[in-house]
């Protein structure tokens, strides 16, 4: 049935509860003790000893920051990101399709301020865009379910996508490799709140935005839409046919 990257990261830490334990521990490590860990494992993949890399570099930032002047606030920024990732993770247990609840929220806000009519005109030329959906389909689901779906099995479908979870849920029986994944949920999460306040608010109010980076590959080419225009904006032909082809794009890429 193929990697199920939901199901298997929510394993993944269930049995890894002692996740908080393990970061805190990583606080504790020796630069030198990191470094020759990182020398013995001169041999993994490019992706691997990046990551591990960004996880020296973020435990180097909380070690230091406290004690340089105008640096404290990174220090306190990267202890609450650590804590909004464990709340992430955690919340895995009661939000196990966390891919399909981000896709499903992103694309309730782009239809936010469309009537019914205006979207069942943007589904038409998706239609013609993808020929992956029938209307028949529609008028069983849901247009909005019908689109979310969609776009979902073609991200989980996505070979980026499957070896960022891939590599996630390995990390998490790796100190050093685990805190680099959290550096690199930072940094996606910190480019969505620059990007698209809103949609990085919606995710943080759903404890998800610390796993947004997983599927940040195939939604950030998308996010543009809500930026272009206010809710009371999103009318007209034309914008119904931007709407159609973004959406269309991600569902065919």
């Amino acid at each position: 049935m193929g990697f199920d990257i939901e199901n298997e990261l929510r394993r993944a830490v269930e049995q890894k509860r002692d996740f908080d334990l393990r970061v805190q521990e990583a606080h504790r490590v020796s630069a030198s003790a990191v470094q020759r860990a990182l020398e013995d494992v001169a041999d993994m993949a490019v992706d691997t000893i990046e990551t591990i890399g960004l996880g020296m570099r973020r435990e180097l930032y909380y070690r230091v920051s406290p004690y340089f002047e105008g640096y404290e606030d990174v220090h306190d920024k990267i202890k609450e990101e650590d804590k909004r990732m464990n709340l992430n993770l955690a919340e895995l247990k009661n939000n196990a399709n966390f891919i399909k609840r981000m896709i499903e929220l992103y694309v309730k806000e782009v239809f936010d301020g469309n009537d019914e009519e205006a979207i069942k005109r943007i589904f038409a030329i998706m239609i013609k865009l993808t020929a992956k959906y029938s209307t028949a389909q529609s008028v069983k689901t849901g247009i909005t379910m019908v689109i979310s779906e969609a776009i979902y099995l073609n991200v989980i479908r996505s070979v980026v996508v499957k070896r960022a979870a891939k590599m996630t849920i390995n990390a998490l029986l790796t100190l050093t490799q685990s805190y680099g994944y959290v550096e690199k949920a930072s940094m996606a999460a910190d480019n969505l709140k620059i990007i698209c306040p809103k949609l990085y608010w919606i995710f943080y109010y759903n404890k998800l935005e610390m796993l947004y980076f997983i599927i940040e590959s195939k939604l950030e080419p998308a996010i543009y839409i809500l930026n272009t225009t206010t809710p009371s904006e999103r009318k007209g032909s034309s914008y119904e046919e931007q709407v159609a082809r973004v959406l269309a794009d991600i569902i065919n890429n």
